[in-house]
């Protein structure tokens, strides 16, 4: 099972999180539904959760694309914004 991300593109982030949360208490290893959980937390700005379920995806199916492409993505933006916060620090 796999929650439709459609909730939360209608402001309906409470009940895509009861989906989520309820899938993932029958799939807890499902790489797919990590992934997509990661992505709507990505969403939200939750990026430590964003990471975590990520990383957790990976660890489920090693390799698994969408999964480390996100993951890349969020690291890599993350380490933009340090370097763009050190930089401003420096001024």
């Amino acid at each position: 099972m796999n929650p439709n991300p459609w909730f939360g593109e209608q402001g309906r982030e409470g009940e895509a999180k009861r989906v989520f949360d309820a899938a993932l208490q029958q799939h807890p290893t499902d790489a797919t539904l990590l992934n997509n959980l990661g992505g709507f937390h990505l969403r939200r700005g939750e990026l430590v959760e964003a990471e975590g379920l990520f990383r957790r995806s990976l660890e489920s199916s090693p390799g698994f694309p969408s999964a480390a492409a996100n993951l890349e993505a969020l690291l890599k933006a993350q380490s933009e914004a340090e370097q763009k916060e050190r930089s401003k620090d420096e001024l």
